[in-house]
């Protein structure tokens, strides 16, 4: 079984025009030496970082997640083993657009250490400060239920790394329950 989530163009858009942008003032600060030529060589250098990433996004991605049996892909980024994954959950952000509420679907997706996000893309490491788990992928123009695309992972991530009792090794420990008895 794969499970694919499809990219999101407009973003890609946004990021290049955010780089393109950032390679014009760069640009035009070393050229007027209005700034010091370190801040406009950084300024650059993240300009073209940005620009070099949303090209490369916006003529080979795809997909935003890809998953299978070994592991999940991150925009054709590198295989991230399904071991190195800790949570898989849905997560809702309310965000008032044109005082209308839009609750968006994300399937956020946290790791077991916190440097499988340096083997991601450079946009995972920006966005993930802001982000509900330590990846969030938004669900733009999918039909399916967003609690059946995160079961299809959670299955995935059980097969194949197996089960105990009815749940995932390694997962997060459940919280202990007690039985208390009614006075008579």
């Amino acid at each position: 079984m794969v499970v694919e989530i499809k990219g999101f163009k407009p973003a890609v858009g946004g990021m290049l025009g955010f780089g393109l942008l950032a390679n014009i003032v760069a640009v035009a600060t070393l050229v007027n030496q209005r700034i010091p030529m370190g801040a406009a060589v950084c300024i650059l250098a993240l300009g073209l970082a940005l620009t070099i990433t949303a090209i490369r996004a916006f003529l080979t991605q795809r997909y935003q997640l890809r998953a299978t049996e070994q592991g999940v892909s991150f925009a054709g980024s590198a295989l991230v083993a399904w071991s190195e994954i800790d949570q898989i959950f849905v997560a809702r952000i309310k965000s008032p657009i044109d005082r209308v509420s839009n609750t968006p679907a994300l399937v956020a997706i946290t790791f077991r250490h916190k440097r499988t996000l340096f083997r991601l893309p450079l946009t995972y490491w920006i966005s993930s400060p802001f982000s509900i788990g330590d990846v969030d992928i938004a669900l733009y123009k999918m039909f399916e239920p967003p609690y059946s695309i995160v079961a299809h992972l959670q299955a995935l991530r059980a097969q194949a790394v197996g089960t105990v009792d009815g749940v995932t090794v390694g997962a997060s420990d459940l919280p202990s329950a007690q039985v208390i008895e009614r006075p008579r």
